[in-house]
């Protein structure tokens, strides 16, 4: 007599998450985020940031999701808006450069890494391209040493800093002054099967019902837009284009 294994736990084996969650202490230390103003006018009911986002990437087999939401979501993304440029390799920027130095272990897939640290490498050494060292997401590929090379074209890809939000407001008024928020989620089972409305994918339901407490892992993603009609918000995945991705 045969078993099937669950779909859900073939699913798992094919994903990456790696988020690791900023201690509370050091998260409290971090600048928090001023609301701008935008006058007499008042924030919308609908922003969506990501026509202006690069194509969905995909991490593979390395615990990377921190290193592709902010160096290839955020950091290219905000290059592509300040320059005006076309997303290429010398205008992509690299989740190696971040990933390869945070990463949290010596494992296969290089464990997880801290969204704080990510941005913090961004604010000290900055993100080098693509062209300059593409994105190895196979199994042992965080090994690639960076060269001197790397280090002196990032320098001009830095950011100046950084804060954290508070509450959905902050995070709303960020999107609609065009600045996307990297998160920090814990994904259930349910996050896996999503259902598809007018060609967006939807999740309505994340708690998982029979194994509550098991989940599979903490990840990271890009908020890029929200509508209160609908009440949702939009994410940027590094799962690929596949049905498993947020934005294709």
């Amino acid at each position: 007599m045969g078993c099937e294994s669950d779909p859900q736990d073939k699913i798992k084996q094919q994903l990456e998450t790696g988020l690791e969650l900023t201690p509370q202490s050091v998260y409290d230390a971090l600048p928090k985020y001023a609301p701008l103003s935008f006058g007499n006018a008042s924030i919308g009911p609908f922003k969506d940031l990501s026509p202006d986002m690069p194509p969905a990437g995909n991490q593979e087999s390395l615990g990377s999701c921190v290193a592709r939401a902010v160096a290839y979501g955020f950091k290219s993304y905000q290059e592509h808006l300040q320059y005006g440029t076309r997303y290429t390799p010398s205008t992509l920027m690299s989740p190696a450069f971040i990933y390869n130095q945070i990463h949290a272990n010596s494992t296969e897939s290089g464990g997880g890494s801290f969204i704080h640290e990510a941005l913090d490498l961004l604010r000290d050494q900055g993100v080098c391209s693509l062209m300059d060292m593409p994105y190895n997401g196979n199994l042992w590929g965080y090994t690639e040493e960076i060269t001197e090379t790397m280090r002196v074209a990032a320098l001009s890809n830095k950011i100046k800093s950084y804060s954290t939000v508070t509450d959905l407001s902050d995070i709303k008024n960020s999107i609609y002054a065009g600045m996307p928020v990297m998160a920090s989620f814990r994904l259930c089972d349910g996050f896996l099967f999503p259902t598809q409305e007018d060609g967006i994918w939807v999740w309505k339901e994340l708690k998982n019902k029979f194994r509550e407490k098991e989940g599979f892992g903490y990840h990271a993603m890009v908020i890029v837009g929200y509508d209160d009609n609908l009440r949702r918000l939009k994410l940027f995945n590094s799962w690929g284009s596949s049905d498993l991705s947020v934005e294709k």
